[in-house]
């Protein structure tokens, strides 16, 4: 039998797993704001294409326990 502790940390692996297998498939990035109150202009902020040398790979990372989240295009 396993332990949660055990069970959790490989449900974790796996699932950054297959998110980094997601990753690989993207061809375009776009950011877009629909928040209404941060003071910046609503609709597409960014839009990058991995065939057009926006980005090679992509790669996310959480931190703070989760309350942040880091994107970056390398």
């Amino acid at each position: 039998m396993v332990d949660e502790e055990t069970f959790r940390k490989f449900f974790n692996d796996l699932e950054l797993e297959l998110e980094a297998k997601r990753l690989e498939t993207v061809t375009r990035l776009e950011l877009i704001n629909h928040c209404k109150t941060n003071g910046m202009e609503q609709g597409r902020v960014l839009t990058l294409y991995k065939d057009k040398s926006g980005f090679k790979e992509i790669q996310i990372a959480y931190q703070d326990d989760g309350k942040t989240m880091k994107i970056f295009l390398v």
